[in-house]
Formats: C-alpha cells, structure tokens, sequence
C-alpha cells in the first residue's frame, strides 16, 4: 500500500469519514511511521547490506567506528574477503586480557561491542586505513511523507501498519466509545505479526552481544 492508501484504509476501518475526522491526516502519517518503526525493532524484518551506512571507512590506529543511529544490530562484518569477528567486551577479554593497550597494528579481526553506545572498537587497531562491509538489521531509511509513498516492510506486513494506526487511533477515545477493546483488540493484532515489545533494556542487551533474542528481563 502507499500512505494514502494506508490512511484509506484505516479511515474505512475506522470507520472514520467525519468532517472533521477523528484523527487528522497529519496524526494518520505519524501513526503510519511509528507502526514501521515499531515493527523493524520488534521483529528485525529489515535487513541491508548494500545502503550506505552498511560501508565504513577507518584510517590508521582508529580505535574505534561509528554506526549509523538507525542500525539496530550488527550482523556480520567483513574487510575485503575476509570475516571480521563480532564479539563482546567478556569474550575478547577473555582470550586477550590486555587488548585495550595492546600496541601491535595489523588488520581488525574483532569489532567490539559494548564499551561506548553508537561505536564498535577495533582489534587489533588498523595498521592502514580500509573499509568495512556490514550486514545489520535498521530501523526504515526515511519517513513516510508523501501520499505515494510505500513503506520499506513486505506488502503482504502493510495490513498490520492498519492495525498500529487503529491502536493510536483508538487509545485516544474514551470508554464511552468502546477504545479500550478496540485499541487491545488492533494491537493484538500488530503483535501476533510483529511480537510484543521487549523494551530499551532489552533491545540494547541484545545489540551488545548477550544474546541474539533475548526474552523479556522485567
């Protein structure tokens, strides 16, 4: 669907045709996006390895690289054909108690994770500068703005951004008009597609190495 048929949508559903409506078109495409972002950290459905922030440079002796804000997991990396490990902070201490101050220069052979939010550092540091190839999961590339404008997720996922838009719609009505249930009712929805929310601590547990999926902690 397009956004002005994901806003048709939900307006049928809704069954929200007033003059004015219920909730403007300007709420709709805030509700369009959230409901994309929502199911890229949710469930991972966006995977890249060609975009722009899949490809990062590094001069000689960086400690460190910077992702990109939108990356929400690093899947594999790579410097020209060879595998450059993903570790955490524990693993690598463990084989190399002393790789922070370890002065030898060579090409990484380990990209860090954990010490500095938005960063991964490097071992051994680089001896030259070079690139580094990563596959990741991300949150969407831009926002959904114009009324042809489609959402980066699989068509056959768009039904459920419906259901997100119904959820915010509804969480605005009092109890007079039934919200509650129908809010539960369209978020249950979205969920039996996307899964429940796991959560920021959860979220950066997992971005960190500890695991690949981690089960709700609170």
């Amino acid at each position: 669907m397009t956004l002005e048929e994901l806003i048709a949508a939900y307006r049928d559903e809704a069954d929200d045709h007033a003059d004015p409506p219920f909730c403007s078109d300007s709420q709709l495409v805030r509700f369009a996006n959230e409901g994309q972002i929502e199911a890229a950290r949710r469930a991972f459905v966006l995977a890249d390895s060609t975009s722009a922030m899949c490809t990062i440079g590094y001069a000689a002796n960086d400690e460190t690289i910077t992702l990109d804000p939108r990356i929400l997991q690093v899947r594999s990396a790579s410097i020209g054909n060879e595998e450059v490990r993903l570790s955490t902070v524990e693993q690598v201490g463990c084989t190399w108690p002393y790789w922070r101050t370890d002065t030898a220069r060579n090409v990484p052979l380990y990209l860090i994770r954990g010490l500095d939010t938005g960063k991964l550092h490097l071992y051994p540091r680089p001896a030259v500068s070079g690139t580094i190839q990563l596959a990741v999961y991300r949150l969407p590339l831009t926002t959904l703005e114009n009324d042809s404008d489609e959402p980066e997720l699989r068509p056959e996922w768009h039904q459920s951004l419906v259901d997100w838009m119904l959820y915010r719609a509804y969480s605005r009505r009092d109890s007079e008009q039934i919200a509650p249930q129908l809010s539960a009712e369209a978020l249950a929805r979205f969920e039996a597609e996307f899964g429940r929310r796991t959560g920021a601590r959860n979220e950066n547990w997992s971005r960190n190495g500890s695991v690949a999926h981690p089960a709700p902690l609170a």
